[in-house]
């Protein structure tokens, strides 16, 4: 039985930022959330690392663990490439608690990783991308590989990757959904080891390749909606990257879009840094489901300078989900899933809409929240600029009327392209209500109790950051309210 070479010790508790809220490993790469995984009050996140450097390449599986979706603790790394079959890609990790897999006989808490392993084709351009098996029995902290890895060989094909995992209950069989090339195969498997396949189906808008699939069933009015992610390296507008979605149903063999296919196309997050979603395995059914995501874009993400906060890679904060009733149809609402306390907030004086403008200066760059509610219903425009001493500038203007979104960014120091986006707004409704949660280094937003969000990366280089506030050309006012968010002495569930 082969196993992981002893991991190099890289990181520790205090390699994360201190006193911030978004995830991010410092003096490394990171990218995707590679396997999410909720046991005994525990959120295990594996993510994408390559820990000798601050580009993309030698990639393993990182590891932290956390009480609160806040508060991480690093662990040592926790899957190193594969001896044969070539680098750790994009994954997932599932409790085996029947020991399906017979690879855990005095223990009801194995993990189970379901990993993409890549090795270059001489000659091509591509690698071999097989799916691959390892197991852990001490709950994530060591790993060992699987004697007869592959599970699913190599397709030949450009792109087949990103395996996620889940429990098909009602036919007592797991299942995984894989991205392929401009669509999604999905197998099944009765032992987590010998896989067969089910079915393909072909995903909308998607010009060059999908990644990262995520398939999420949820309770809706006695009944249930399947979810299906995707994400999609090169945006349909020329956006770069972002994550789309499909409500419909699953069968236990296809996916059944509700709408038709070239209607299909709903964007996740309609910011210019959301890729890779996946979502906690192993919750209960009660709390909803609760994703986390890449905040980086493949279109510069290589580009980045990584000294202008000292790590290159980070992620969103968590997120809860909820389905909702919109003007537009079912949708799904979002909002975060940490604690975010406004009965510790400093309020600030009311802007008047017809001339107001409320400016402010953080003495750093985050964590806090300013929550906008319209007092009126006749608001209808809000702007929102963030700008930095380096140059940095981020301009973002919600127009309720139009029910749209629009967003651009510049960075003139930085190498980094200029980016300009408009979007509809899934529910322009009223009165306004746009949650602003910022962060070093980032900014996301949550418009209308979540039926919309925006995340964007802020290229500050350690500098302040400045917020403005405005909301010309109609009567009414706009509360402000802002706050430090704390950091929280609770799990968003139940204590454990």
């Amino acid at each position: 039985m082969k196993t992981f070479a002893k991991p190099p010790e890289f990181i520790h508790d205090s390699s994360t930022r201190p006193g911030r809220i978004h995830f991010g490993p410092l003096n490394c790469w990171t990218n995707d959330p590679a396997g999410l995984v909720y046991c005994d009050g525990l959120y295990h996140m594996f993510f994408q690392v390559n820990p000798g450097g601050t580009s993309w390449g030698n990639i393993h599986w990182g590891h932290t663990v956390s009480r609160d979706l806040v508060n991480w603790q690093m662990r040592p790394l926790a899957i190193t490439p594969h001896p044969e079959l070539g680098l750790a890609f994009t994954g997932s990790v599932v409790v085996d608690s029947e020991n399906s897999s017979g690879l855990f006989p005095e223990r009801r808490d194995g993990f189970v990783a379901f990993l993409t392993t890549a090795s270059p084709v001489p000659g091509q351009d591509r690698y071999t991308q097989t799916q691959s098996i390892a197991y852990s029995r001490d709950r994530g902290e060591t790993w060992q590989w699987h004697s007869d890895n592959p599970v699913i060989p190599d397709q030949s094909a450009r792109d087949f990757r990103d395996p996620k995992v889940f429990r098909d209950e009602e036919r007592s069989r797991w299942c995984a959904v894989i991205s392929r090339g401009q669509s999604v195969s999905f197998y099944a498997s009765v032992n987590l080891l010998e896989w067969w396949h089910l079915s393909t189906s072909d995903l909308p808008a998607v010009p060059d390749v999908c990644e990262c699939p995520d398939l999420i069933r949820m309770d809706y009015r006695g009944g249930y909606v399947w979810v299906l992610f995707y994400s999609v390296s090169h945006d349909s507008r020329g956006l770069g990257s972002g994550v789309r979605y499909q409500l419909g149903s699953f069968d236990g063999v296809r996916f059944v879009p509700d709408v038709p296919r070239k209607q299909g196309e709903r964007v996740f997050d309609v910011g210019f840094d959301h890729y890779a979603l996946q979502s906690w395995y192993g919750l209960p059914d009660s709390d909803g489901p609760v994703t986390i995501s890449w905040a980086n874009n493949s279109a510069y993400a290589h580009d980045l300078p990584a000294v202008y906060r000292g790590v290159n890679g980070m992620m969103t904060v968590p997120r809860l989900l909820e389905l909702a009733e919109t003007e537009t149809g079912l949708t799904l609402v979002q909002r975060p899933a940490i604690v975010l306390d406004e009965a510790a907030d400093t309020r600030m004086p009311a802007l008047d809409c017809g001339s107001g403008c409320l400016q402010f200066l953080p003495t750093d760059s985050g964590p806090f929240y300013v929550m906008l509610r319209g007092g009126s219903e006749q608001v209808s425009y809000l702007q929102i600029e963030i700008s930095c001493y380096n140059g940095f500038y981020l301009d973002i203007h919600l127009d309720f009327n139009a029910g749209e979104i629009s967003a651009r960014r510049t960075a003139p120091k930085l190498d980094t392209p200029e980016m300009d986006s408009r979007h509809l707004m899934p529910s322009p409704a009223r009165p306004v209500e746009c949650l602003v949660l910022m962060d070093r280094g980032i900014v996301e937003l949550f418009l209308n109790g979540g039926t919309a969000a925006a995340t964007y990366q802020i290229f500050d280089e350690g500098t302040p950051v400045e917020l403005k506030v405005k909301s010309p050309g109609a009567p009414g006012t706009i509360e402000v309210t802002a706050c430090r968010v704390e950091q929280p002495k609770r799990s968003i569930k139940k204590e454990v």
